[in-house]
């Protein structure tokens, strides 16, 4: 994710579409994206 707002194509990298509804599933992806942007 990074790497692609650095090249400036951050929207391709950026977009969550969970191939499930399985709400474990969507929960992790949502804090691993609230962790990156914390960080950065």
């Amino acid at each position: 994710m990074l790497d692609g707002l650095m090249y400036g194509c951050g929207d391709a990298m950026i977009g969550i579409n969970p191939a499930s509804d399985n709400l474990a599933a969507i929960t992790k992806l949502l804090l691993m994206i609230d962790d990156f942007r914390q960080r950065y």
